[in-house]
This record gives C-alpha cells, sequence and structure tokens, in this order.
C-alpha cells in the first residue's frame, strides 16, 4: 500500500482494569500506524484512568493521534460516543469495545479491501469468540455469508444472520459515508447501546462488502440467563425506543419507515410472548417436547 489512509478509533470504557490492557496491546500490535485513537474513560471508579496513563507514552509512540478523554461522570457510551463523533477526521471509522482483542492485521486488512473497494460504504469481517474464563480458547466464530440478495439492514434490525455478531469488532466504515447518511454526526442517546445507531443509517444508505477472514476475539461475558420477564420487557422496550428514534433520523420514505416500524414492534411482540411462555414451567416443558417431536 503505498500510503496509509487515516484511521479514526473510538473506543469508550467504563470500568475496564480487569480487561482493558489487552485491548490496547492488540492495538499496539497493529501493523498499521496511521490511526487518531480516542479512548474516553465514561467516569470509571476503578483503576481504568490509572492503566491507562501508562499505556499513553506507547499509544502516542505508535499512532499519528493518541486522544485520552477521562470524563468525570459517567455519562453512558453513546454519550461518550458523540462527544468524539464531530472530532472525527480519518478516511475510515471503527469502534472496537474496551474488550475486544484484534489481530495485528485488522486495520491493514479493513483499510486495503476497502481503497481496492470503493463501491462499498462499510465492510464486515469474521469475529473468533472466547469465553471469559479463558480467552485463548476460541469456543466459536461467525462470517456473514450472503447468499443472492443482501438484506444486512432488515437483518441487523432483526438480529439475524449474523448481522449481530461483534458488531462494533465486525464493521469498518468509510467516513464520508458514514457522515453523509448522519448529517448532524450525533446518535440518539441512550445508556445501552451505539450500535444500531452507528451502523443503520448507513447500512440504509450504503452496500456493505464481506471480508472473508476472522480478524478479532470478542471475548463474551457470563450473563444471568434467568432475568424476570419483566426485565427482559423493559430492556425490550428500550431497544423498541433506540430503533424508533434511529429509524426515525434516517432518511428515507415514509413506506420505508412504517415498514420497518412495524418489523420492529412484531420483533419484540414475539420476543415478550415467548418470554412469557417460557416462563411457565409446564407449558415451557410441553413447548420443548413438542419441539423435539416436531424435529
Amino acid at each position: 500500500m503505498k500510503e496509509q489512509p487515516l484511521v479514526s478509533v473510538i473506543t469508550p470504557c467504563y470500568n475496564g482494569e480487569t480487561y482493558m490492557s489487552r485491548m490496547l496491546d492488540s492495538m499496539l500490535s497493529q501493523d498499521y500506524n496511521n490511526v487518531e485513537f480516542f479512548f474516553i474513560n465514561d467516569g470509571s471508579t476503578d483503576k481504568t484512568n490509572e492503566i491507562l496513563l501508562k499505556y499513553k507514552p506507547l499509544l502516542e509512540n505508535k499512532f499519528t493521534k493518541f486522544i485520552y478523554i477521562n470524563k468525570k461522570k459517567n455519562e453512558g457510551v453513546c454519550a461518550a460516543f458523540n462527544s468524539v463523533l464531530q472530532k472525527v477526521s480519518g478516511k475510515y471509522l471503527m469502534w472496537p469495545d474496551s474488550d475486544d482483542i484484534l489481530y495485528s492485521n485488522f486495520i491493514s486488512t479493513k483499510v486495503n479491501f476497502m481503497e481496492s473497494n470503493t463501491q462499498y460504504g462499510l465492510c464486515c469481517c469474521g469475529i473468533d469468540y472466547a469465553d471469559e474464563e479463558n480467552i485463548t480458547n476460541i469456543t466459536h466464530s461467525t462470517q456473514r455469508v450472503v447468499a443472492g440478495k443482501d438484506n444486512l439492514f432488515e437483518d441487523f434490525i432483526l438480529e439475524r444472520n449474523n448481522a449481530m455478531g461483534g458488531p462494533a469488532l465486525a464493521y469498518f466504515v468509510r467516513t464520508q459515508d458514514w457522515i453523509n447518511s448522519n448529517p448532524k454526526r450525533q446518535i440518539y442517546n441512550n445508556r445501552l447501546a451505539a450500535n444500531w445507531q452507528m451502523l443503520l443509517p448507513i447500512m440504509y444508505h450504503s452496500k456493505c462488502g464481506y471480508i472473508n477472514k476472522k480478524l478479532a476475539r470478542c471475548i463474551e461475558r457470563h450473563q444471568s440467563a434467568s432475568r424476570a420477564v419483566a426485565d427482559w420487557e423493559k430492556r425490550w422496550s428500550m431497544h423498541k425506543d433506540i430503533l424508533y428514534n434511529t429509524l426515525k433520523d434516517i432518511n428515507m420514505t415514509s413506506k420505508d419507515f412504517n415498514k420497518y416500524n412495524l418489523m420492529i414492534k412484531r420483533k419484540y411482540q414475539k420476543k415478550l410472548i415467548k418470554a412469557k411462555l417460557k416462563s411457565i414451567p409446564l407449558l415451557g416443558n410441553i413447548l420443548k417436547y413438542m419441539k423435539g417431536i416436531i424435529k
């Protein structure tokens, strides 16, 4: 590659002392240097700041720019994004999580692909997964495979066909195309997640290219699978709010808006019905039995 285009990297972090070092080490291992790296400490109360300050000279020496933002108050991941999106100046944009592990050719492979395929506004790679108890043991991998027409926008909304597999890691966007799809350079603010808000606008307006390689490792954290239905209902209500407000800001026809809004409502209606059925012990066992017979 004759010239390295500048790549902007955004990583928010809250209380990452137990895992952030491996992500920073993976950034330092990159075979690509023309990077502006925004690391946002979102009001952490642990040793995140202390650890980052030890890495700061290494990151400043490695990359074209390293910008450390140490917020005094925790405001959530979307507020962290909104604090830097106006400042991004790279030709490409990515936003790994603070517990992800990027393989050393992650950035260079994606830049080379995008430079050679200018028809795409974003690209997507495969992702390996490991459990937090043993991060070196890959438990499984995801790779989006498209057969025929690509319905990435719909798949991302509906969380199907590997569209949501490690999304922060898998995707890499052409910054100008992202700005064209989101001229305000801001995302809908909530405390849950930022990937729908960051990716849906550009997915609606641009084509995605696929790299048939695993370029990073997503570390899966243990989460309780025994949440009460009411807890899930509250979370899904927040998800619907995110999706609705993200759709509202995308420049699309009213026909498309109504179509996708209905799709979202039906998605969470089905989730809620399924969760409530599973919460009834006897009925849950009957459903499992029936599923086995049908198979």
